[in-house]
């Protein structure tokens, strides 16, 4: 099994086997222009909700995609918490993000503290999205084993964790290494349609989840 990497806010926790809430916070392509002053003020005051909601102990993981969006990690369960912190993010409230809600568990590992000041880091976000259909519904749990089968044997000391989302067929990897989705054409899952493969760059501090 591997351990996830996310971009750690500072930290005096450290979890394991817990459940949270990742948020996606998508760019938006039909973004309308606005004003560069206005976009400052907007991220100000995201940036000053996100430390808020940190010294509350709220949100325990943040960061940014390269080429715009990134996620949260809320240290909580609740939708309707989730919604009223989210509701007080000026850039929320603005629409500058397509926000998807989902419940996050890690597989294995723990979040180490990270201290001041952060080394920031490349990271590949490799995101498994379920496209269920009545033509592959009936192998889908055969399908999504090998998928987790192939998964495991890319442990190695520079793929750290793997994340399975509660309840659904899908799969969340955070490597050290530079990984793109050609890397999973062998993926039976993939090759049957019954997952959709996403990949993206995270920006995150090194030591965030206790990897060496």
């Amino acid at each position: 099994m591997m351990r996830i990497l996310i971009f750690l806010l500072l930290s005096q926790w450290a979890f394991a086997q817990k459940e949270f809430t990742l948020v996606m916070l998508h760019k938006r392509q039909d973004l309308p222009a606005m004003p560069k002053e206005e976009v400052d003020k907007l991220m100000q005051g995201h940036f000053a909700n996100m430390e808020k909601l940190h010294k509350e102990g709220h949100l325990v993981a943040a960061g940014p995609f390269e080429g715009g969006g990134g996620i949260f990690i809320f240290n909580s369960t609740n939708r309707a918490d989730i919604d009223r912190w989210l509701a007080d993010d000026p850039g929320v409230q603005a629409q500058r993000w397509r926000l998807e809600v989902l419940p996050y568990k890690p597989v294995i590992g723990s979040i180490c503290a990270v201290s001041e000041p952060y080394q920031m880091v490349n990271y590949s976000f490799i995101r498994f999205v379920p496209q269920l259909t009545k033509d592959n519904q009936r192998d889908a749990t055969r399908l999504f084993l090998a998928h987790q089968d192939l998964i495991s044997g890319l442990n190695t000391n520079k793929v750290i964790i793997t994340h399975v989302q509660m309840g659904e067929l899908e799969d969340l990897v955070i490597a050290t290494e530079a990984i793109n989705a050609d890397r999973f054409a062998t993926d039976p899952a993939v090759q049957q349609g019954l997952l959709a493969v996403e990949a993206k760059k995270l920006f995150i501090a090194k030591g965030s989840f206790c990897e060496k």
